[in-house]
């Protein structure tokens, strides 16, 4: 009894193409995925290693702060007032009276507040704002419970990263002489060694 000739393997019904070189594709994207980030880690493994140690170390620092609100969230507060379409601060929700500017309107000029607090006073944050700009996308969505404490240990990395990535650059285009392992110091003193710590 002769047997039945096999039949070539049906194409994948969705794309037209045999599975085989579905496989193939999908082998060759992974193996080209898996060579770029070789790549990436050989080129920049200080950078990452870095980032990594100082953020963990700054989370580590801050210990239990880490998983809370700073007791002064005062870019959360601007942030959230931006949003609101306002510069000033809803005096019914700040946290405290430490370190807010308040402006009080006498006889048309706008003075520092003195004395017993009267209505109408207005209250601004005294610092400047970039941190409240960095801060608006994360508190437009978790509003005033955003963690500013988690937030600016690893800004804070990001920091030190970017420095050490400048002074790299410097060294690579030849306005510096420094080697990796110099410009690695110096970008730990930044860590460790000034008021970023």
């Amino acid at each position: 009894m002769a047997t039945p000739a096999p039949t070539p393997s049906e194409p994948d019904s969705h794309s037209g193409t045999p599975d085989i070189l579905v496989d193939a594709r999908g082998d060759e994207a992974t193996a080209q995925w898996r060579a770029w980030l070789q790549r990436f880690w050989r080129t920049h493994k200080t950078a990452i290693l870095l980032f990594l140690v100082v953020g963990v170390s700054f989370s580590a620092f801050s210990e239990r702060r880490f998983l809370r609100q700073s007791a002064a969230p005062h870019f959360i507060y601007q942030a959230q007032a931006w949003l609101e379409g306002r510069l000033d601060i809803d005096p019914e929700v700040l946290p405290n009276r430490e370190d807010w500017a308040c402006v009080r309107e006498v006889e048309g000029r706008k003075v520092r507040c003195e004395g017993p607090l009267r209505e109408g006073d207005r209250w601004y944050v005294s610092f400047p704002s970039f941190p409240a700009v960095v801060m608006l996308p994360f508190v437009a969505l978790h509003g005033y419970q955003f963690n500013d404490t988690s937030f600016t240990a690893w800004f804070g990395a990001l920091g030190v990263l970017l420095f050490f990535l400048l002074l790299r650059h410097w060294s690579a285009s030849g306005e510096s002489d420094r080697g990796e392992a110099d410009d690695l110091l110096l970008a730990l003193v930044l860590a460790f060694g000034s008021v970023l710590f």
